[in-house]
This record gives C-alpha cells, structure tokens and sequence, in this order.
C-alpha cells in the first residue's frame, strides 16, 4: 500500500489484497475516532444519558466480578443483572427518543462486516467491490448508472429495431426478477457495435443490484490482462474475479490475443463458474463462429451451450443517436 501525502488528501494506491486489509485498519480507527468524539458531545449536551451509560457499564463489570466469585451461583446473578439493565435500557431509550437522539451510524467502515472484511467467514462485498476497482479496474454496481428508466424509443428509426429492443428489455427484465433461480445463468450479448449490448447488459445489472451487491463489471482488456499477470506470477488475487456472484465482461474479442494465456484462462473461468453456479454475462461484437476461430470450440462450448442465453442484435449503429 502506497501513500502519496503530497495531495490534501491523502491517496493509498493499493496493489494486492492485504494492501485492502491495511486500508481497512486505517478505516477501523478513523471510525473509533469518530465514534468517540459523537459520543463525547452527546454527553456533553444531555449528561443524564450519559449516567446511565456508566450504570450499565458498573452492572456489567460488577456482574463478571461476582460470576467469577461464586460460580455457582452465575445464573442467580445473570438474572438479577439483565433487570437492572434491562430497566436502565428502557430509561435510555425513553431519553433519547426525548432529546431525538439518532442512533450513531458508521461513515467509513462496511455496516455489514463492521470493518473486519469478513462476513460469515467469507470475504465481505464491502473488500470484493474495493478489489474490483483498486486490483483489476473494474466497476461495481455502485458504479453503474445505466438503466432502463433512460430508455429513449425515440432514437430508432426503425419499428422492427424498437420492438426487438423492447423485447430483450422485457425478457431481461423477466430474467432478473427470478434471480437467483434462473437455470441458465450465461447470457451473451452479441452483435455488431452500436446496437445497445451494453446499455441491455448495464441495465440488467442494475436490476441485479437491487438484489445482489457482489457485480463485477470488467472491461475483456482489463480481465485478460489479470490472466496475463497471473500467468506470470505478478498477480496473488485473481480468485476474486473467478468468484464474483455477478460478473459481467464487457467488449469480449477486443483484447490482446495470447494463446496459452486467453484460451486457457477463460475456459477455466467459464468451467469453474459453472460449477458454483455464478451468474456471467459477455458482450461482443463477434459472432459465433469468430468467437470460435478466437477461442476455441470447447471455450464457446462453455459459453454458447444449452446452460446459456445467447442474445443477437441488428439494425442500424444507434451510438450516433445516443443510445
């Protein structure tokens, strides 16, 4: 983790994943200190809340105090102690609904993991979403902006090209809704540019968003260039990609080509995903048969097959309309 102090505000250029972790750290106790100055000014202004936050505190030491002299005795006191706290609770609650008191609510630490990076034992989407962006380039669903409440009929000039754009609005519309039941959990768009693949895939991920924060959205050139680094042993982290609930590549077929490099990378991915059972979506300008010219037959066999949605667009370039 590199820090450049130069600037007024502090930048940390992060490489890996404990470069995330230590910049979580840094989180955790810019966030005590938060914590401790609100709670200082909130007793300043109302004292009495603040006398019973110190007799709940006593309670409780003095309940351990006691459990740890007479074990036998612990769940006489446990009982006598939860009354004694449980009314001074109802005393507090009562004070703060008075002096409209908001509960205290976490600015720079994940609600969810509380800063720790780890939820249920597995890597919290607070850490994915900052290794999406920092590690590999890639956007979040917090990033995604396009959606369907932009879609603009008026930027067809054809009937048949409305119609068919409004029928893969509807079906990935329909798609979503049943996520994450769906049996087929490849979608590929494909078609020439400027036919709306990406506006449709962003959309969809928007709608995902709203039930799943884990989306990776990661342009072809930026994920083979992770397969790159990992081929060369520059890269620790490239699992996370593999792992994403969500991950959608953008512009597939635009990327540097490296054989033993592009080939095996992406068929391990496409296997591997397949296997949990993780939602990947492509757009591409390519067709089958040039996606199978590039990648290989068994690659396409994973990603065009019958456990997969395979989207074509045509019509005119809508790109010069603002589509």
């Amino acid at each position: 983790m590199i820090r450049d102090r130069d600037s007024k505000r502090e930048k940390i250029t992060m490489n890996n994943i404990q470069d995330i972790f230590a910049y979580l750290d840094l989180q955790r106790n810019r966030e005590e200190l938060r914590r401790k100055d609100w709670t200082e000014k909130l007793y300043q202004a109302h004292p009495d809340i603040r006398d019973l936050e110190n007799r709940k505190r006593k309670i409780i030491l003095d309940r351990l105090k006691e459990v740890m002299e007479s074990p036998l005795e612990k769940d006489t006191i446990i009982s006598k102690s939860e009354t004694e706290i449980g009314e001074i609770d109802k005393q507090l609650n009562e004070l703060r609904e008075l002096y409209r008191v908001e509960p205290y609510r976490n600015k720079y630490i994940c609600d969810k993991c509380n800063g720790t990076g780890y939820c249920n034992g597995s890597l919290c989407t607070c850490v994915r979403a900052k290794a999406y962006k920092e590690l590999f380039g890639a956007r979040t669903a917090s990033d995604i902006k396009t959606s369907y409440a932009h879609f603009d009929k008026h930027l067809f000039d054809e009937q048949d090209q409305l119609d068919e754009s409004e029928a893969t609005r509807l079906f990935l519309e329909d798609y979503a809704s049943h996520y994450d039941k769906n049996d087929k959990k490849i979608i590929v768009f494909s078609g020439p540019p400027g036919l709306g693949k990406t506006y449709h895939m962003e959309s969809l991920l928007k709608i995902l968003s709203e039930k799943e924060e884990d989306i990776c959205l990661i342009s072809s050139y930026r994920l083979f260039d992770a397969f790159h680094k990992d081929r060369l042993g520059e890269l620790e982290d490239l699992r996370i990609i593999y792992d994403s609930k969500i991950l959608a590549i953008d512009d597939l077929g635009s990327e540097p080509m490296t054989q033993n490099v592009t080939r095996e990378y992406l068929f391990d991915m496409l296997t591997y995903r397949m296997e949990k059972g993780t939602y990947t979506f492509f757009a591409t300008n390519n067709d089958i048969k040039q996606l199978q010219d590039r990648y290989s037959g068994r690659v396409v066999s994973r990603m065009i097959g019958s456990d997969s949605i395979y989207l074509t667009f045509e019509g005119k370039d809508l790109r010069i309309r603002g589509f």
